[in-house]
């Protein structure tokens, strides 16, 4: 019975796993800048950078990946890993205020 459990696991975890890749290999360009605008504005712990996976930018390449960021205003920092996949990193847009007399 265990066996089975198992079995139906695996295929299950592969079958989400082809149905994701198939499903980013056919987006369009404006929903690959919306995924990545998205991802860009993930809520992150406070000084951890914005991760975006090179893969679900397709048909977007990493040059264009990052001119989206930093016309936000976000800055690339690296390459990095997440979750096994590659990603690149962002340093999010610095808050703007007000200059008061004290700065």
């Amino acid at each position: 019975m265990i066996n089975i459990v198992i079995g139906a696991s695996f295929v299950l975890l592969a079958l989400w796993y082809v149905v994701d890749v198939v499903k980013v290999r056919r987006q369009g360009f404006a929903q690959a800048v919306t995924r990545v605008e998205r991802e860009l504005a993930r809520t992150r712990p406070p000084g951890a950078p914005s991760l975006v996976r090179v893969r679900v930018a397709y048909p977007l390449s990493e040059h264009m990946v990052k001119r989206m960021a930093e016309l936000a205003g976000f800055r690339f920092v690296d390459e990095r890993r997440y979750n096994g996949v590659r990603a690149l990193a962002f340093d999010p847009p610095k808050t703007s205020r007000k200059l008061s007399l004290h700065d």
